[in-house]
């Protein structure tokens, strides 16, 4: 779950009205009368502040639902995160028209309430960051901890990634079925919609499909010695083998940053597998292997193959 994806109050080196800081220090110049601060500026400032606010809370109250209820060690901070972001979204348009007014003394207090605010959000980013990077088995859908799988959502505990997960690139490939419905399951179990256990009952499909590499390496190896793209295809098995143990490991560990890990050695392995074993049937299986490899290539259809992405 990615609960991390909220607004930050960051700091910038001079007046930026993109940030809490920086439309604090704006402030602070109009209140001197400023010749740097003029009050559309601070306006401007102020209803676009307003509006990143607003995004912020649509967003956060999106993530807090998305998958149900959520467990309420993690509801409590996400709501605050809510509050505090209505809280200074509301600030911020009441500057916004004491500066249109020109009432500085409202602005001045004003201006210490939003202090009070981003100080409550921060404190809430905070809890709720320490939340995620606690290293404490979760159910990946409401976050509860209490029974293994969760008796709410049926889900099998994981431990979350602290960064939130990575999404998984613009990187595709045309790869065989069996890939396809791994990288299916595997998002779903990222995203608290399947259990883990699903996802690892499919992995004996591309086991399979590891085994039948390997007899035609081992063939080759035989007729070939360690010509042409051999030594590759060794290299690519053995990664691909690592990834699915690390894949399967996490049955064990329940760590989802090694179930990320080890579906990107999987998916890159099996891209420069597709590839190579097609050059396999150009270089060792003479004539005919190279006519096979030519009719795959022009061949291949959507039902025998999936595009998915990969990291």
């Amino acid at each position: 779950m990615d609960q991390t994806n909220t607004l930050r109050t960051t700091f910038g080196s001079s007046p930026d009205t993109t940030t809490v800081k920086g439309l604090r220090q704006y402030i602070a110049l109009w209140l001197k009368g400023h010749d740097s601060a003029p009050s559309d500026g601070l306006e401007r400032g102020c209803q676009e502040m307003a509006a990143r606010l607003h995004q912020a809370y649509l967003a956060t109250e999106a993530d807090l639902y998305r998958n149900g209820e959520p467990h309420e060690s993690l509801a409590d901070p996400i709501k605050r995160c809510i509050e505090a972001y209505l809280h200074l979204q509301e600030v911020t348009e009441d500057i916004g028209e004491a500066v249109k007014r020109g009432d500085r003394t409202e602005v001045k207090v004003l201006d210490e309430e939003m202090v009070e605010g981003a100080e409550y959000l921060e404190q809430a980013q905070r809890d709720l960051e320490e939340w995620v990077s606690q290293p404490v088995l979760r159910c990946p859908r409401c976050g509860g901890q209490d029974d293994d799988p969760c008796p709410k959502c049926g889900l099998e505990l994981m431990i979350p990634d602290p960064k939130g997960g990575s999404p998984s690139g613009d990187r595709s490939a045309l790869l065989p079925l069996q890939y396809g419905k791994v990288f299916d399951t595997y998002e779903a179990v990222r995203g608290g919609k399947v259990t883990l256990s699903t996802l690892l009952n499919l992995l004996p499909t591309v086991d399979k499909e590891a085994l039948n590499f390997e007899n035609l390496v081992r063939a080759a190896r035989e007729q070939a010695g360690g010509e042409g793209s051999l030594p590759e295809t060794e290299e690519a098995l053995v990664r691909l083998r690592e990834g699915l143990e690390e894949m399967y490991d996490t049955a064990r560990t329940r760590r989802m940053v090694q179930l990320q890990n080890g579906w990107v050695k999987v998916f890159r392995s099996a891209v420069s597998l597709e590839r190579l074993r097609l050059s396999l049937l150009e270089e060792l299986g003479g004539e005919e292997g190279a006519k096979q490899a030519a009719a795959e290539r022009a061949a291949k259809a959507p039902q025998d193959s999936v595009s998915i992405e990969g990291m």
